[in-house]
């Protein structure tokens, strides 16, 4: 919703009204009344969010259901993350156990940091001086809330530390130059099961599931963001990790996609995922291969494969000027997964019933 009143606003109806409502939106997520729903991030933030990762101690120490419990904030800052935040009577407590308040996911930043650029695309300065994010602390103590007074916010700094949370966020072989010290390679067998490599993508929310639907909406407002608001993440200093953000889902959605009626819509168990809580880089060494779930012809999936052509098609307009050849591909495939859709008109959860668990 914040997205589209900006894009409204973009094109000249109700400028200044939808910007005023977008700033105290963003305002009242980062603490204006007091309390961040952030982590890491603003005014009393969550230190207790429900993230298996973030929630477990260094190796070797053994990481399971008693860090779950721990007591004492997370070992780890999510620094970014935005929590499921408060009821319809406005309570929130920072409990680690409630995973309907406290949860972390992809899509609840993706909207958060869309906006977030397109009002630093309206606001080119942070306090009349130019943007300058300085440091976000990823281990406690904090040592930077970037924030500016109360309404009056460092939406770059703000930018960066979403950012994080998605680097946070990675499964698969992590690159060399990784932000998010605490993290290492996972799920390295992702599609041994069916002879494919699914490796690589994001876990969706506190757990260790890769739901391809939620993950390809993502992908579609973190591309639109770009698309839109290039010249924002240009000032925030995030127009090559914005990209590589991006770039990490979609390019995992080609892997998923192995042929024009065939897409991988989810690796792992929810059920069994559920019923563990520690590292992603431990479950090679404790539990089986991972299951993998597809949709084909047999009945389809059009939710899931229409929005996956939708995330290829948003990052191909993302990608056109940087990598056209990567942004061709990506066309490609957005094309066939649209066909997909079209031709086999059904709900995904018939061919991956899992994901309703």
């Amino acid at each position: 919703f914040l997205i589209q009143i900006q894009k409204a606003a973009k094109v000249g109806v109700n400028p200044e009204a939808y910007k005023k409502f977008s700033e105290s939106q963003i305002g009242y997520i980062l603490g204006d009344t007091g309390r961040s729903f952030v982590v890491g991030v603003g005014v009393n933030p969550p230190v207790h969010p429900h993230h298996r990762a973030s929630s477990c101690p260094n190796e070797p120490v053994l990481c399971d259901y008693s860090a779950m419990t721990n007591p004492g904030p997370n070992p780890h800052i999510l620094t970014g993350a935005v929590v499921g935040g408060p009821d319809k009577s406005d309570a929130y407590a920072d409990k680690r156990d409630d995973y309907v308040h406290n949860e972390v996911a992809m899509d609840y930043n993706a909207a958060f940091q869309g906006t977030l650029a397109a009002l630093l695309h309206l606001n080119a300065k942070f306090n009349g001086k130019p943007i300058d994010i300085g440091p976000v602390a990823t281990v406690w103590p904090i040592t930077v809330s970037p924030v500016g007074p109360k309404g009056n916010y460092n939406y770059g700094a703000v930018i960066h530390a979403s950012l994080l949370f998605y680097e946070a966020q990675r499964s698969g072989k992590l690159p060399a130059n990784k932000r998010v010290h605490w993290r290492g390679d996972s799920m390295l067998d992702d599609g041994k099961d069916v002879g494919k490599d699914l490796t690589g993508g994001y876990f969706d929310a506190g757990d260790l599931v890769k739901f391809g639907f939620p993950m390809a909406f993502t992908m579609t407002v973190l591309s639109w963001s770009l698309v839109d608001y290039e010249d924002a993440y240009e000032k925030a200093g995030e127009l090559e990790n914005v990209r590589n953000a991006i770039k990490w889902g979609t390019d995992y959605f080609l892997k998923c996609h192995t042929s024009d009626t065939e897409f991988y819509g989810q690796v792992g168990n929810g059920n069994e995922d559920h019923a563990v809580w520690g590292r992603p880089e431990d479950w090679p060494k404790t539990k089986k291969i991972r299951p993998a779930y597809k949709v084909t012809s047999a009945h389809g999936g059009s939710e899931l494969t229409g929005e996956t052509s939708a995330a290829l098609t948003a990052a191909s307009l993302a990608f056109a000027k940087s990598d056209p050849t990567y942004s061709a591909t990506l066309l490609t495939h957005a094309k066939s997964l649209y066909a997909f859709a079209d031709k086999y008109r059904a709900n995904y959860t018939i061919e991956i019933p899992d994901v309703k668990s």
